[in-house]
């Protein structure tokens, strides 16, 4: 979330040295494009190519990791900028859009909106869903079902569910784990969220917090399995910000820690790639790229990394 400036200013924070952190040299890391600014999200279309959020402008952009081509497909209104991303049914996604300044870095509360983008026309369509004036600061996003987006209000502590077809929302869960510490830089607890169908597990990030954490819900409802609570998962990956899971294992993107850790169910966790202001993540679902992982930073660099998932 931060630039390189802020990222050096907040490295005193830092509790592990990068000479015990366990590391793992990752294949060649390709840059495939550079937007000019503030990337703060990545989502995986179908088709392969990348939707990238911009913060520092409400834009949202499309890149081909293939040709290396990018376009401005979207502009927001009434807002600063864009942060979650996510797939909620083919081609129709959620996104985040409000106010929030990366030179000031103030927020805007009572900004924060959610929009569906659908591609499944000829064109791109954009429809606001509906407004949160309640919201803090809303951040990462992920599907429950073809219906309903999960997002992240990293400033309240707590996770929305909204239905991309009515636009009705709710609060899931409001939880100590998801805010952030007294005293914080600015309050971004809950940060990158991701639902795993297969389990009913919900995943997410608390930057200031540094921790990565779980918990599960009814598979139908969305509503948290209470018997299960909160689970923290690590405290070992410093800022983490927005996330990937696969089969269990995530990829999480560190701001202190400098780079992406892959996280084992059992809370190992490997640096294995290095990245300067790191933003995002996501992990490439077509046959060439299922090993891939794109990632992107505040200066608006686009990469790509095969790595062991």
């Amino acid at each position: 979330m931060y630039s390189s400036a802020l990222a050096t200013a907040l490295s005193v924070l830092a509790v592990t040295s990068a000479a015990n952190i366990p590391r793992q040299v990752a294949n060649t890391t390709t840059q495939i494009a550079q937007l000019g600014g503030w990337v703060e999200c990545l989502a995986v279309r179908s088709n392969g190519h990348l939707l990238a959020t911009r913060l520092d402008v409400p834009e949202l952009w499309t890149v081909d990791p293939t040709t290396k081509t990018t376009a401005k497909i979207a502009t927001f209104p009434n807002a600063l900028g864009l942060t979650g991303v996510a797939e909620i049914a083919p081609d129709v996604f959620a996104v985040v859009a409000g106010n929030f300044s990366t030179t000031a870095f103030t927020i805007g509360n009572g900004s924060w909106s959610v929009w569906k983008i659908d591609f499944t026309g000829a064109t791109p369509k954009q429809t606001l869903l509906k407004a949160i004036p309640e919201a803090g600061f809303l951040l990462g996003a992920t599907a429950f079902n073809n219906d309903t987006a999960f997002i992240a209000d990293a400033g309240n502590g707590a996770l929305y569910r909204i239905s991309i077809t009515t636009g009705e929302y709710e609060v899931v869960l409001q939880d100590p784990t998801m805010k952030a510490p007294d005293g914080s830089f600015i309050p971004e607890g809950i940060h990158g969220v991701r639902y795993i169908p297969q389990t009913g597990s919900v995943f997410f990030t608390n930057t200031f917090g540094s921790t990565f954490n779980k918990f599960d819900v009814n598979r139908t409802s969305g509503k948290p399995i209470v018997f299960s609570g909160v689970t923290t998962i690590t405290t070992k990956v410093e800022t983490p910000e927005d996330l990937a899971v696969i089969e269990g294992t995530a990829f999480i993107m560190s701001l202190n820690g400098g780079g992406i850790f892959r996280v084992t169910p059992d809370g190992k966790s490997t640096k294995i790639v290095d990245v300067t202001s790191g933003s995002t993540v996501a992990i490439g679902r077509g046959t060439t790229d299922a090993r891939t992982l794109y990632f992107a930073n505040s200066s608006g660099t686009i990469s790509a990394v095969s790595s062991p998932l």
